[in-house]
């Protein structure tokens, strides 16, 4: 099942006034990617244990928002995050301490007895949790696809539901708690908080405009933290680490030690290695491990040998975790240099594999695995026997929008899943697939596709313009979202293939604009693109959002983008 997220614009009061909606900007950071599993029609889903704290309860009107925010946090209270409330999160035993988080709320989210605007509800949670030293995640997503939805509920996340129903007279904020679709009609089972008369089953497609807000747990790792005595030593720590953003773990694998199910391990950029950096376990928890600084400066070094073999990670007969945005590099293992993964179904995106040794699986090996390799490069990894980035046995991992080039002997071998819109040496069976040099910049430092429309160059902090093009460009599933590749999306909205497909610094191709000169994108080239370009003449290679005003594309903006755009004024969309 495809999770599918639109931002658009807004702001409300919530409860049972009317809602206005202006614009407003959402960012949607790679650290919080969450996958999500296909799954069946027919399916429900309910998480235990949330609070059902209601508005009567509190005083003031319209509280509906950070009343459903309250049951969101109190669930976490006692889910893993015990110091969100003083005591008890019952409110029929501990009704001081529960106000009182009601209370933090509303002063967190600025609300007024009028309600509060949507963009101020994630705001609220992630501020309020801060207060109390708890350290979450949290994001608002406009107009909800029902996908998103059973997403959070599948993954143990109760969420603020926010929507314009008839029986509320006006928009709403509830807590989402779970989901059935089992007789063909997909209902959202909702706390209401209005009044307290059991659990709502709303049929989502009557929602309108629905609005949600999610909260997960985070921790982070720092290995050189400005409060660490010893930076890039896992063996002496900040006495006072505690996860915070303050006082980070010194290594991978307290983070993972210290987290829990779902909670996101924000790893900050740096060269990981020694103990505590490799040979990493999950212990068994659905952990979200991302860097924070993305593969070409979040790096974990295995240091492996022959005589002392060392890997990344090692996922064994274990539920589901997700690793983002790194780089794993010089392990060693007989099976699997840089990943063993057997009877268990670990994710890994935008990760680059590269100078990984074993007999079998340079980079990943699998037994019976039902792994994911999403948006990853394999490159430059080897293989005494075979595999030499893939090596699986029982089943394969499912391999979709990647990259598998200039590993030897081989690319990939044995009972693999299905691979698709992936660039493959040598060529794989499936769909999208193809095989055709990707361009790799600098390989082993510098992995991203080479483009004449714009590569991202991490050592000058610019955009560069290549003689040719690699294959990874735009090679990714078509049905892929990509909203975080440099604005428009490439253009066509496809992924490219590779780490760095749908991040800010994907390659781009050659259809960032329907018509040279147009900006703005508005189909027309005038006076609009004209004072675009003329604000932003400061502009010098820095990447961003910036980059379409250098039409001329020599690296920064002067006049001669304007002389492009004059002698274009008038040209049209066809």
């Amino acid at each position: 099942m495809e999770r599918t997220v639109t931002s658009i614009s807004g702001t409300a009061a919530f409860g049972r006034s009317a809602v206005s909606r202006v614009m407003l900007r959402l960012a949607l950071a790679a650290a919080i990617l969450v996958a999500v599993a296909a799954r069946a029609d027919g399916a429900q889903g309910i998480i235990e244990g949330v609070p059902d704290y209601c508005q009567e309860h509190f005083e003031g009107s319209n509280d509906c928002a950070p009343v459903a925010c309250a049951n969101v946090l109190g669930y976490w209270d006692s889910h893993g995050r015990p110091d969100m409330i003083d005591g008890s999160s019952d409110f029929a035993t501990n009704a001081a301490g529960v106000t009182a988080l009601v209370d933090r709320l509303k002063l967190r989210m600025f609300w007024t007895p009028a309600g509060t605007e949507i963009d101020l509800i994630s705001r609220g949670i992630t501020n309020t949790a801060a207060d109390r030293g708890c350290f979450f995640e949290s994001r608002n997503q406009y107009r909800a696809a029902w996908a998103d939805f059973t997403g959070e509920i599948d993954a143990h996340r109760p969420l603020v539901f926010t929507i314009s129903h008839s029986k509320f007279g006006g928009y709403h904020s509830t807590a989402g708690i779970g989901y059935d679709d089992t007789d063909g009609t997909r209902r959202a089972i909702l706390h209401d908080v209005w009044l307290p008369t059991g659990d709502l089953h709303l049929n989502f497609d009557e929602c309108l405009g629905p609005v949600i807000a999610t909260a997960v747990p985070k921790v982070y790792v720092d290995d050189d933290a400005p409060r660490d005595p010893a930076p890039g030593d896992p063996e002496i720590s900040d006495p006072r680490e505690d996860g915070s953003e303050d006082h980070p773990y010194d290594s991978i694998q307290k983070g993972l030690e210290n987290g829990g199910d779902d909670v996101i391990i924000v790893v900050r950029s740096g060269l990981y290695r020694g103990r505590g950096n490799r040979d990493l376990d999950f212990m068994g928890k659905a952990s979200i491990l991302c860097g924070e600084g993305g593969p070409t400066s979040c790096i974990i070094r295995c240091d492996g040998s022959e005589d002392e073999p060392h890997r990344a990670f090692r996922f064994d007969g274990q539920p589901a975790g997700i690793v983002q945005n790194f780089t794993i590099t010089g392990g060693y293992a007989d099976e699997g240099g840089a990943v063993y993964s057997r009877g268990s179904a670990p994710v890994f995106r935008n990760c680059i594999f590269s100078g990984n040794r074993a007999l079998r699986g340079g980079a990943f090996y699998g037994d019976s695995s039902r792994a994911e390799l999403i948006n990853c490069t394999l490159a430059d990894n080897s293989a005494g026997h075979s595999g030499g980035a893939v090596y699986s046995t029982g089943s394969g991992p499912t391999i979709a929008d990647c990259i598998a080039w200039g590993n030897s002997p081989d690319q990939l071998y044995g009972e693999i899943g299905p691979v698709s819109y992936s660039v493959v040496q040598g060529g794989w069976d499936g769909v999208g697939n193809v095989d055709g040099d990707p361009l790799f910049a600098a390989p082993p430092a510098d992995y991203h596709v080479m483009s004449a429309f714009g590569r991202w160059q991490p050592e000058s902090g610019a955009w560069l313009y290549d003689a040719a093009t690699g294959a990874g460009v735009d090679a990714g599933d078509p049905a892929a979202a990509c909203p975080l590749e440099p604005d428009p999306g490439n253009g066509q909205g496809r992924v490219n293939a590779g780490a760095y497909g749908n991040t800010p610094e994907a390659s781009r191709n050659a259809h960032w604009w329907s018509v040279p000169g147009d900006v703005d994108d508005d189909c027309v080239v005038n006076i609009l693109d004209l004072i675009f370009v003329r604000n932003h003449f400061t502009w010098r290679n820095s990447g961003g959002g910036m980059w379409k005003a250098d039409v001329n594309g020599d690296g920064c903006v002067s006049i001669l983008d304007l002389i492009f755009v004059r002698n274009r004024m008038g040209t049209a969309c066809k």
